[in-house]
């Protein structure tokens, strides 16, 4: 066979191949594209409605860490200035029809409060003529609440204010934690580690499992709608969780969402950058005997033994502070 005509016939049988390939190869990049816009636009939409928590439903009360016990979130503009935000940046901020089918895809918006946290989702609502509509709506505020082996009822919050009743008694015990030590005989108030501990698993937890109900009863929804795919509440780190309880803020999910021969599923958090003050612990490192600290957002291997205010208290302490950012730990 001639070397033209082996040209020809390889152009012949492999053609559809590479072109194949090539139609492939773009349809990839147009999905990629489309993904990072779509996770551009998610983070923009709960960043500016974190922001907009500072819009105070009260005003006379001022926002900033001092007033965060006093202040009332704004959580119906914090929900609009998403939708807006997301709207335009998805292109669709003239379309109603268009926005009306994105939230089909967005199961849950959480708003995190200082002493608890509202859901916006899908809720099945029964109509006076007998027929059940669906409708998006705010639940009730779920405080970060714990009781005791004893009974004792503790409600947390995004710092160490805290309030407690006492079984039996029904005594209320309110203010900062490390003020209420020996007051009652309440063990979570006495022991400031196991507080902080409990503290923390309580408000990821009561998040967690709200959002994963809720999220996974917007299938019912989706079904009326069409849409076959199963939304269920995403495997976040442990970083990812602890990031959502140092500051009030928006969390959001969308799922589901048709991109190539797949699906667009991802979350984001926007804070309200009323930042509590941190929380430093105290611990000994098991291999060289060292006083070390650590802030309580650091992901160590170390159990806490003390808690400290500032860095000032710990050092003082004769403790010496561990680089988080560092991949080498003493």
């Amino acid at each position: 066979m001639k070397i033209t005509d082996f040209a020809i016939l390889f152009t012949a049988v492999f053609a559809p191949f590479f072109l194949g390939l090539s139609l492939q190869g773009h349809e990839l990049e147009e999905t990629a594209y489309l993904e990072m816009k779509y996770n551009a636009a998610l983070k923009a939409a709960v960043q500016d409605a974190g922001y907009m928590l500072h819009d105070n439903a009260e005003p006379q009360y001022e926002a900033g860490y001092e007033s965060l016990k006093t202040l009332k979130i704004n959580k119906e503009k914090a929900l609009d200035t998403f939708s807006q935000t997301l709207y335009r940046n998805f292109g669709i901020h003239e379309d109603v029809l268009a926005q009306g089918a994105l939230w089909t895809y967005i199961p849950a918006v959480a708003v995190i409060d200082d002493d608890g946290f509202y859901i916006y989702s899908t809720e099945l609502i029964p109509s006076a003529a007998g027929e059940t509509l669906l409708k998006q709506v705010w639940s009730s505020k779920i405080p970060f609440a714990y009781t005791d082996d004893h009974g004792n009822y503790i409600q947390f919050t995004l710092d160490r204010q805290v309030k407690a009743y006492q079984a039996g008694s029904g005594i209320l015990y309110e203010g900062m934690q490390d003020e209420l030590i020996g007051q009652s005989s309440i063990p979570l108030l006495n022991d400031s580690v196991q507080f902080e501990a409990v503290r923390r698993t309580t408000i990821v937890h009561t998040l967690q499992s709200s959002l994963a109900s809720l999220i996974a009863r917007h299938n019912e929804a989706a079904r009326s709608y069409g849409i076959t795919y199963q939304f269920t509440l995403p495997l976040l780190s442990e970083e990812d969780w602890l990031n959502t309880i140092d500051d009030i803020g928006v969390m959001a999910f969308i799922q589901g969402l048709p991109l190539g021969s797949g699906y667009f599923n991802n979350y984001a958090f926007g804070g309200g950058r009323l930042i509590k003050k941190p929380v430093y612990f105290g611990t000994s490192d098991p291999v060289y005997g060292q006083r070390l600290f650590y802030r309580d957002s650091c992901i160590v291997p170390y159990s806490p033994q003390e808690v400290f205010f500032s860095r000032k208290a710990a050092a003082k302490a004769g403790y010496k502070e561990v680089d988080c950012t560092s991949s080498i730990i003493p």
